[in-house]
């Protein structure tokens, strides 16, 4: 039975999912933000406080991107110039189900893995296309294959959840020093 989808996000998971869904036979709409802003995001393991962090944002760019070649400097003291840089802390949200209803979540908004696992691009074409495989299987159960989705799914994106806790201890040794 041909079903009216419309998703928002026009991501890796949200692209793939249209395809996918589209060649099926249903109807495909995807809703995305306009990306007219440039961001360069860097992950700085710092156990300050956010209002220390914020003032020394330009003495930590500069020093974490000193040894680069001169039109990477460059690109960095126009962005401080500007006044256009920013810190904050990174937090992830824990979704108790991935689903409600008929509204699905993928990629990202779904199964937040930590940037720093890179597993975000893969987990976000696996949801799709399982969300897809179900949906073909069961054409006339919706529900059903929705329930499936979220049965699969929801283990993997719990175990980013844990992964969200020790990733940082593993990439950030420390060492006594004598």
């Amino acid at each position: 039975m041909k079903k009216r989808i419309l998703i928002s996000g026009g991501g890796i998971a949200g692209m793939t999912a249209a395809r996918l869904l589209f060649n099926q036979g249903h109807e495909v709409t995807v809703i995305d933000k306009a990306r007219k802003d440039v961001a360069i995001q860097c992950y700085l393991r710092i156990t300050d406080d956010l209002a220390s962090k914020h003032a020394r944002v330009p003495q930590l760019l500069k020093e974490t991107f000193r040894d680069y070649k001169a039109d990477v400097q460059h690109l960095i003291d126009s962005f401080l110039k500007s006044g256009l840089m920013f810190a904050d802390k990174m937090g992830m949200v824990h979704a108790p189900a991935l689903t409600n209803g008929k509204l699905v979540l993928l990629g990202d908004a779904g199964y937040c893995p930590t940037a720093l696992s890179g597993m975000g691009a893969s987990l976000s074409i696996y949801g799709a296309k399982a969300l897809a495989h179900f949906m073909k299987k069961s054409p006339d159960d919706l529900a059903g294959a929705i329930q499936r989705y979220d049965s699969l799914m929801q283990p993997i994106s719990e175990s980013f959840g844990t992964m969200r806790e020790i990733m940082p201890n593993h990439l950030y040794r420390t060492t006594k020093s004598n």
